[in-house]
């Protein structure tokens, strides 16, 4: 449902629950006899598979999908309940200081052990199309995979798993700033 239409029904945008008042793409298509899958950023949904997923694993929380290192991501119509080991020894952020994190994030020893949202969503589309060990849907049946990255997302710094929520949740939008190293912008848009 284009978010243009929100304001006109008292949506904010950012949520948007299984008792929406209108079908969406993906309820249209299990109706239809499609496997169904959404993997990576499903935000505004909060049910993922209430609102016509078979499959999801991801983020649907929208301030969330700025930090490309999380250390727990989505999975059903849970949040927060798929944790990313590879992410936990990432330096705890505090407000305002997140160096030690971005640092971590950004060494190229380090890059190879973190678990970076965009692979997370490419790895998990390909065993789903390839419908590994058959535990994702019937081979004869058609099937529908909506797949969102991440990376467009500006930032790398969000609020996520802590007790209480104050910590700040560690990462950094890409393994490295590449081409743009060298540029005299601000770090996180040479990210």
């Amino acid at each position: 449902y284009h978010s243009g239409h929100f304001p006109a029904l008292g949506l904010d945008g950012e949520n948007l629950h299984p008792d929406f008042p209108k079908t969406i793409l993906p309820q249209m298509l299990k109706e239809a006899g499609y496997a169904t899958a959404g993997i990576g950023k499903l935000a505004p949904l909060t049910n993922p598979t209430s609102s016509g997923f078979d499959f999801f694993i991801g983020q649907v929380d929208q301030g969330l999908c700025h930090n490309m290192y999380p250390r727990l991501i989505d999975s059903g119509n849970e949040t927060n309940n798929v944790a990313l080991p590879g992410n936990k020894n990432i330096p705890a952020c505090t407000t305002g200081k997140f160096q030690d994190a971005r640092s971590y994030c950004m060494n190229p020893d380090n890059v190879p052990n973190l678990n970076y949202t965009v692979d997370i969503t490419h790895d998990q589309s390909m065993a789903w199309v390839a419908n590994e060990n058959g535990t994702y849907r019937n081979e004869s049946q058609p099937f529908f995979l909506y797949e969102s990255f991440t990376v467009p997302h500006a930032g790398g710094w969000g609020w996520q798993g802590s007790p209480g929520g104050k910590e700040m949740e560690n990462g950094a939008p890409v393994p490295t700033d590449g081409e743009y190293v060298n540029e005299t912008w601000p770090e996180v848009e040479r990210d």
